[in-house]
């Protein structure tokens, strides 16, 4: 059996990355990291500054072309303060698979 993680994160971690790295260096099978890049960082920095290749970068412009960027309904129960974005799990998973089909 394999072991595949992905950790999903945001610019303020691009610096203060040890956690993610440590992580990372538990050699699991697969690892990546999703990468919410809504600041527009070069993907070579995001590769160098996670130490790794696999590296899942997103954008507003994906956000919205796949509809996401609907309203959340103020009364669910985790909508309310949200950020879109980490709110649709599914649409981080989808720019995954999209980006990385080899993602097992």
């Amino acid at each position: 059996m394999k072991t595949c993680v992905a950790v999903s994160t945001y610019h303020k971690t691009l610096k203060d990355n040890n956690n993610i790295i440590s992580f990372k260096e538990q050699n699991f099978d697969h690892f990546y990291v999703l990468f919410d890049n809504s600041k527009n960082i070069d993907h070579t920095e995001l590769v160098q500054s996670y130490q790794t290749n696999n590296v899942c970068d997103y954008s507003e412009l994906e956000f919205n072309h796949f509809g996401f960027n609907k309203p959340i309904d103020l009364r669910h129960r985790w909508g309310n303060h949200q950020n879109p974005k980490y709110f649709y799990a599914h649409f981080r998973m989808l720019m995954m698979f999209l980006k990385h089909p080899d993602f097992v």
